[in-house]
């Protein structure tokens, strides 16, 4: 989130400028109210919680407070400096003015994406707030963290991809001609192709409203017994559960978080899985290094 911060930062003071302050004052604002929003609900929640974040989480809980402060406050500071010089300092054209602003739009959307995942998704996933959805398993008690995770994603790439479509539209109000024609040509084709790039992301945000398949789902794909431990624009991942295996040697499970998962579903598998009822959350009883985000895991949030 550093780097994305920093863009954004960069794509204000390049708007301030050009001579544009709206995207540094509201990409500020939004950035601020969203930290301010999130962040009071994470403490809220871990307060109400009998768990207590792990220290490598509450080092990093710092570090993302400085960013959105950073974000937000820095520009807003940029966009009032910018009013009070009044002038821009570069008379750039208006095609990349544009770019600066649209650009701007995208990074905004993305960050506060991140900050969403950071300080609502991840503490629910982790089992910082709440029993992760390895040790919990169960349907509905993870739709509505499935269901926001597909959503702010999918609205995030929505806006970002989005973005270069509305800029050829501006292009075209402003041209004349066959100039107005090109620029509407060109708007049409990259608005159907990024459509056909982001049928995922149009899926997703389908999908968030009753998901078919959620965090912690217990399934039977391909002959193995399989947990749900992430959800994407691209559907769904999961770790493959062992066999049962004999006492003496082992638990079959791993010993350490290795990898963040074993396979993905795509969205058109969600209609073949079924659900192996006869299987328990693999960390109901003890961590088995299943999820990947878990609050034992000291890289999950790096």
């Amino acid at each position: 989130m550093s780097r994305y911060v920093s863009v954004a930062l960069v794509a204000f003071l390049a708007c301030a400028i050009f001579g544009i302050n709206e995207p540094a004052a509201y990409g500020g604002g939004a950035i601020l109210i969203a930290g301010m929003v999130l962040d009071a609900g994470y403490v809220l929640a871990c307060r109400r919680s009998p768990r207590t974040p792990p220290g490598h989480r509450v080092d990093l809980d710092k570090l993302v407070r400085v960013q959105w402060l950073a974000g937000g406050l820095g520009g807003i500071a940029i966009a009032v400096g910018q009013g009070l010089w009044g002038d821009a300092v570069v008379l750039p054209p208006e095609a990349v003015k544009l770019v600066g602003f649209c650009g701007t739009v995208a990074i905004v959307a993305i960050f506060i994406s991140s900050l969403v995942d950071w300080f609502w998704i991840l503490p629910r996933v982790g089992g910082i707030v709440r029993k992760a959805p390895c040790e919990e398993s169960g349907g509905q008690k993870w739709a509505r963290v499935t269901g926001v995770w597909f959503f702010h994603r999918a609205i995030a790439t929505l806006i970002a991809t989005g973005s270069v479509t509305f800029f050829m539209l501006f292009m075209a109000r402003d041209a004349e001609g066959d100039a107005q024609i090109a620029w509407f040509l060109a708007a049409t084709v990259t608005g159907a192709v990024t459509i056909w790039f982001q049928s995922d992301a149009l899926k997703a945000l389908l999908l968030s409203l009753n998901p078919p398949v959620m965090l912690g789902d217990l399934l039977r794909w391909h002959g193995d017994d399989v947990v749900v431990v992430d959800v994407s624009l691209q559907g769904a991942k999961f770790k493959v559960l062992p066999s049962p295996a004999d006492p003496d040697e082992g638990t079959g499970y791993p010993t350490g978080f290795e990898d963040k998962s074993d396979g993905r579903l795509t969205f058109s598998d969600f209609s073949y899985v079924k659900p192996a009822s006869d299987v328990v959350p693999p960390c109901r009883d003890k961590c088995c290094s299943i999820n990947y985000y878990c609050r034992n895991n000291p890289k999950a949030y790096e």
